[in-house]
């Protein structure tokens, strides 16, 4: 049965995350990279993280510190040092960047550059036709023995475990910074990203793990010619998830953890550079075995991955479909643009004053109102809980209010203390009835910070800006209104001084105000 378009179908339909390679924690994919990484070390004896010969274990430095508690993933306790942290950064480099796992739209652009296909080991544009299996196997191997060399291993017989660089990463709750990282284990995460690869972007024959095709994401991407022939079996979403309890997918993570084993083996057992280089180059000619005259034409000398390739199990539907929820919410939440939002926060006022009926009756004039308020926001995950007062005056209302801003992410579930915001309200109203009023309001204070980040110290002290663009009032009873914020925004900012740091809430906010 030769390769047919319908093959292709099924297989971007089974397509379930954004970006291609075995899964890196997110919260809707499994940290397989992760668990395939920390197997290995465990097998090859390197006990929790890294092993005894590469010297003693440093402590985290302050910084190091405060990112483990903030970084978008979960860190076990055992990798809490320098060395651990770095790895598993690294490990996630590959995919991510410095972006946070959320970030949908950035990450689609990294896994379309054209020029970092070798660090996922999966064919570039270049690599055509039968020949293209080892060219691309090759630009991996490049990748990998350059990470090497990038992180000193092949510099000194004694790697040199003591020397920094700065790594650019993105943090849940500080966003991007640049981290000070071991460099040699930074590095080594990376390599070991492509070389775990180099088992869910193939096929291999699962009896002798050799080579049977590597797969294309590039071209089928961004090519309107693309050509399985020419151009290689297109990349399969449903290899990278492993968690499916499929057969061969089992296989393909032991295989992987395998190959990594082979390779921290190899850097480790080895007294000299020309030794390492040695044992590292025979570690990588057993990864990456090509079995020869494989091609569509044979079905990859009827690989059967293949089969697995051109269906879509019930874990991959749910994993599919977890995905579209949560883009959804995503590109709902994630509007950039300050006058689309305020589109999207008068079609929702649009729909509550229609549920309530236009009456031009006047509202009786109101004076002094005590307040208490709830809100959301799913963008940068935040809760606020407010109470205060204030004044009407005709049009206008002018009071004040104090809240607890505490923060959570989508990307490591976790909920932190976040900021204690006091702001003075100014709000007009543009609409007055019987029935309900329509305002806007700006709201202006300081903001402290109740918990330590990557260079924000607790306890800071900085500005508040927020406001909401149109809100709806709704009485309730002769001295009680119901105050509903679609469209609040909410910007605490605990430090401008040095390198700044805020965090922008696009809010839902729902209150109670009390009149006498």
């Amino acid at each position: 049965m030769h390769c047919r378009w319908g093959l292709v179908i099924a297989t971007v339909v089974c397509w379930a995350a954004p970006a291609h390679a075995f899964q890196i924690e997110s919260t809707i994919t499994g940290a397989c990279h992760e668990s395939i990484t920390f197997a290995a070390l465990e097998a090859e004896g390197w006990g929790s993280i890294l092993p005894p010969p590469l010297g003693e274990l440093p402590a985290l430095s302050e910084d190091q510190r405060r990112a483990a508690d903030d970084v978008p993933f979960r860190l076990v306790a055992g990798a809490r040092n320098p060395w651990a942290l770095a790895l598993l950064i690294g490990v996630r480099s590959n995919d991510i960047r410095d972006n946070a796992p959320s970030e949908i739209a950035s990450l689609v652009h990294i896994h379309n550059d054209p020029g970092d296909q070798a660090s996922h080991c999966i064919r570039r544009q270049e690599d055509d036709g039968p020949a293209g299996d080892a060219a691309a196997l090759a630009a991996c191997r490049a990748f990998i023995e350059g990470e090497l060399q990038a992180g000193g291993w092949f510099t000194s017989d004694a790697v040199a475990t003591n020397i920094d660089e700065d790594v650019a990463l993105a943090l849940s709750f500080r966003g991007r910074v640049a981290l000070r990282l071991p460099r040699f284990s930074y590095r080594l995460g990376r390599a070991l990203h492509a070389l775990e690869d180099g088992y869910t972007h193939v096929f291999r024959n699962p009896a002798t793990d050799a080579v049977q095709h590597v797969h294309n994401w590039i071209d089928m991407a961004t090519e309107d010619g693309y050509d399985i022939a020419r151009d290689g079996y297109p990349h399969v979403g449903v290899f990278d998830d492993c968690r499916r309890d499929h057969p061969g997918e089992v296989g393909r993570v032991k295989r992987a953890t395998t190959a990594a084993v082979r390779l921290l083996h190899a850097l480790v057992n080895s007294s000299t550079v020309a030794e390492r280089r040695t044992a590292v180059a025979a570690a990588l000619d057993a990864t990456f075995v090509i079995e020869p005259g494989c091609t569509a034409a044979n079905d990859y000398c009827n690989s059967p991955e293949l089969g697995e390739a051109g269906g879509c199990d019930a874990s991959a539907g749910r994993s599919a479909a977890t995905l579209l929820a949560v883009v959804l919410a995503l590109g709902v939440t994630r509007i950039r643009r300050r006058w689309r939002g305020a589109t999207v926060a008068a079609l929702t006022t649009g729909v509550l004053v229609s549920s309530v009926g236009l009456v031009t009756t006047a509202h009786a004039q109101r004076a002094p109102f005590v307040e208490g308020r709830l809100g959301a926001a799913l963008d940068k995950g935040g809760l606020a809980a407010a109470v205060g007062g204030g004044i009407d005056r005709g049009k206008w209302s002018v009071g004040g209010m104090v809240e607890w801003n505490p923060w959570f992410s989508i990307d490591n579930p976790a909920v932190v203390a976040g900021t204690v915001n006091a702001y003075g309200t100014l709000m007009r109203r543009w609409y007055r009835s019987d029935k309900f009023s329509l305002h806007s309001r700006l709201e202006l204070g300081a903001s402290v910070i109740l918990f330590r980040l990557v260079g924000v110290e607790r306890g800071n002290i900085g500005f508040y800006f927020g406001g909401s663009i149109l809100g709806i009032k709704i009485p309730l009873s002769r001295c009680l209104d119901l105050v509903l914020d679609p469209s609040h925004f909410a910007v605490p900012a605990p430090q401008v001084t040095g390198f700044p740091f805020y965090y922008r809430q696009y809010r839902i906010s729902a209150g109670l105000q009390w009149h006498w």
